[in-house]
């Protein structure tokens, strides 16, 4: 596998989920059709390998997976982890979405410190949040809570969340909260 395989598969795996050819493009500063080409011997290594990983293709966009032959034994494996109880982290994660929500990955980042491209993966998995696109940016997604959540959590709105108002606050919100405040004495 060559240099720009390998970034490629980095990228990929960092980010598990589909990524636009043009945004690969972009990044690694190669055509498009560079690209592509490194895309298929990545493809071509993958299955002369018979490794546990595949690329998929779709609408200009890819993503790398799990072979499709190990689904029933991934099928299983995530149904376990699924009926587990949440980790610390992932309640963290949870927390920041649902009180700041919608966020992207980033922001989401920003906040805890951390990568949380795995906590996001899981609670998707879970079906305690859902990603959808921004409408002005096709580079990232946006996260917020699932009505699998409130339905677990028995609220019928957000904003039935303890602490709900104070918490969803943004910074800039608390801000501007603090200079009124100042100036009413």
């Amino acid at each position: 596998m060559n240099e720009e395989c390998a970034k490629i598969e980095a990228i990929l795996f960092a980010c598990g989920e589909p990524v636009r050819f043009e945004k690969l493009a972009d990044f690694l500063k190669i055509s498009k059709k560079e690209t592509e080409d490194e895309i298929g011997k990545l493809k071509s290594f993958y299955r002369d390998n018979k490794t546990g990983l595949q690329i998929l293709t779709k609408v200009n966009t890819i993503q790398l997976v799990s072979d499709a032959r190990f689904g029933e034994e991934i099928a299983k494996f995530l149904d376990k982890r699924i009926n587990e109880p949440l980790t610390k982290a992932a309640m963290e994660v949870l927390s920041v979405i649902a009180y700041r929500g919608p966020i992207t990955r980033l922001q989401i980042e920003h906040i805890r410190g951390v990568n949380c491209s795995f906590m996001i993966r899981n609670l998707a998995i879970r079906g305690l949040i859902e990603r959808g696109e921004i409408p002005i940016s096709s580079r990232s997604y946006q996260y917020q809570v699932s009505y699998d959540f409130l339905k677990s959590m028995g609220f019928e709105e957000i904003a039935q969340l303890p602490d709900y108002e104070l918490l969803s606050k943004t910074e800039l919100q608390i801000k501007e909260d603090r200079n009124e405040e100042g100036s009413n004495k």
